[in-house]
């Protein structure tokens, strides 16, 4: 009977062995570890760049506004709805420009000889208020707050009116103000919440990761 010769130290595959039950289960375990390390949901990056960009969308809006109101050297106000609590990710809140209804008279520089003498604007009616259409938050992006004083915030419109900031020609802002919005997409332990906080003294807005709040007013004693 003729047997099999083993195979010599220079033929291909020699040497070579399979892996063990005890490597294969070793392997399992360090890929089961990365994937928990993986965040739950893929998607969240998604939803937390949706909640970035209507954060910066709204900073663009507070500039619009006041540089409008700069340039054209009336007041300029923006309004925000307020969606209250809701789980509907389609009822987000909304928000839109007004520009005001004083016109602006020619300097006396720059007044024809004759001209009436006349430095004060000219308030026309309420109607006169230009108004842009409502520009919704994305949807799962919702206004959950809105605030002028530090700790107070409302989550719905008073008496259904929206709430509104004005901006003036010298580049104030009556009153300073904080807006909150939440991805309600994102699960809970993530951060979902960034704060759009508009500076009392400069007027410039900037955004404040999680629940943010304005300063707090400081008493006269402190000063002493």
């Amino acid at each position: 009977m003729t047997g099999v010769a083993p195979p010599h130290a220079g033929a291909p595959g020699a040497g070579r062995r399979g892996f063990t039950l005890l490597e294969l289960m070793a392997v399992m375990v360090i890929l089961g570890f990365l994937l928990y390390l993986l965040p739950p949901r893929m998607d969240t990056y998604g939803d937390r760049s949706r909640l970035e960009s209507a954060a910066n969308t709204l900073i663009s809006a507070f500039t619009a506004v006041r540089e409008t109101a700069i340039i054209d050297g009336h007041e300029a106000r923006i309004q925000f709805t307020l969606p209250g609590a809701t789980t509907d990710r389609k009822q987000t809140g909304s928000y839109r420009y007004l520009v005001g209804p004083e016109e602006r008279r020619t300097s006396k520089a720059l007044r024809e000889e004759g001209e009436i003498d006349e430095d004060r604007p000219v308030r026309r009616s309420e109607e006169a208020w230009v108004e842009s259409s409502w520009y919704p938050m994305p949807d799962g992006v919702v206004l959950e707050g809105f605030s002028t004083t530090a700790g107070e915030w409302i989550r719905s419109n008073p008496r259904g009116d929206p709430v509104e900031v004005s901006f003036h020609p010298d580049g104030s802002v009556r009153p300073a103000c904080a807006v909150r919005l939440t991805c309600i997409d994102l699960p809970p332990g993530a951060a979902r919440t960034v704060t759009v906080v508009v500076n009392p003294l400069t007027a410039a807005a900037s955004i404040t990761e999680g629940e943010g709040d304005l300063p707090k007013s400081r008493d006269p004693s402190d000063f002493k």
